[in-house]
C-alpha cells in the first residue's frame, strides 16, 4: 500500500475497499503540476479496475434507490455525496471494466454516467455504457455543457440545487440518445441503416420486456423513408 510520490502541495485519499478496508492511496495535485494524480501500485488486495472509490459509502444509497451516479475522478465523488447524492461512485480515474459493473450489477440495475465534458471524456462514456447494456443494465447520461475549459461533476456543479435541476433537464437514455445523434445526421438510405443497425443492437441487449417501448420511441427518431411511385 506505498504512494511512492514527488507531489509537494496536494491531497492524500485512502481509498477502501467494499468491506471498507485500506486497501491503497491516491495522491492529488491541488497546484496543476503534471502528473495530477498519483496512485499506489497494484497488489493483491488493491487491483485499480475492480476498486469502485465511495462505494463503501455509497452501497447502502445505490441499493435503495436502485440506481448509481457513476463519475470518473474522486475529487468528482466527494463533490457528489458533499451535495447529498451519496449513491455515487468513481471509476479510479480510469477506463470503466467489466468487474467494476458486475460489483454494481449486484446492487441496482440502473446506471447513470456523469462524464467529463472533454474528448477523452466522451469516448470513454460511449465505451462504458455499451459495456453497461451488455451486462443487461439500464444506462443514462448526464452530459455537461460543452465548453473551451474542461468541466466535470467536480467544478461544474455549484451546490445540491444546481445539480438536481440540471439533472433533471439534461439526463437521457443513452439508448434514445443515441438515436436522437443519428437523427441529426443528413438524411440518407446510407446513414439510417447504419443507425438502425446500431441501435438495433444496443436495443437487444436490453430485457426483452423493454423491446417493444425501446423500439417504439426509437422509430419516432430514425424513420426510413418510404419509397415513392412514380
Amino acid at each position: 500500500m506505498i504512494l511512492e510520490t514527488t507531489l509537494k502541495t496536494g491531497l492524500i485519499i485512502p481509498l477502501h475497499d467494499a468491506h471498507n478496508r485500506i486497501v491503497g492511496f491516491v495522491g492529488r495535485s491541488l497546484t496543476g503540476e503534471d502528473p495530477k494524480y498519483f496512485n499506489s501500485r497494484g497488489t493483491d488486495l488493491y487491483k485499480k479496475g475492480s476498486l469502485l472509490f465511495g462505494l463503501n459509502f455509497a452501497a447502502h444509497e445505490i441499493k435503495r434507490n436502485e440506481s448509481a451516479y457513476l463519475v470518473e475522478g474522486n475529487a468528482d465523488v466527494i463533490k457528489m455525496h458533499q451535495l447529498g447524492y451519496t449513491n455515487t461512485v468513481g471509476s479510479c480515474g480510469t477506463a470503466l471494466t467489466r468487474d467494476q459493473i458486475l460489483i454494481l450489477k449486484k446492487i441496482c440495475n440502473s446506471i447513470t454516467i456523469i462524464p467529463d465534458n472533454d474528448g477523452a471524456g466522451k469516448t470513454a462514456c460511449d465505451k462504458s455504457a455499451k459495456m453497461i447494456l451488455t451486462e443487461g443494465m439500464n444506462c443514462n447520461i448526464i452530459h455537461l455543457p460543452d465548453s473551451k475549459e474542461k468541466s466535470d461533476a467536480d467544478s461544474f456543479f455549484t451546490d445540491a440545487d444546481h445539480f438536481k435541476e440540471y439533472a433533471h433537464d439534461n439526463v437521457q437514455d443513452y439508448i434514445i440518445g443515441k438515436a436522437s445523434r443519428w437523427s441529426q445526421l443528413p438524411k440518407s438510405p446510407e446513414i439510417t441503416r447504419r443507425a438502425i443497425d446500431e441501435v438495433s443492437a444496443l436495443i437487444y441487449q436490453m430485457d426483452p420486456s423493454v423491446h417493444d417501448l425501446y423500439i417504439d420511441q426509437v422509430s419516432k427518431l430514425i424513420k426510413p423513408k418510404k419509397a415513392c411511385s412514380i
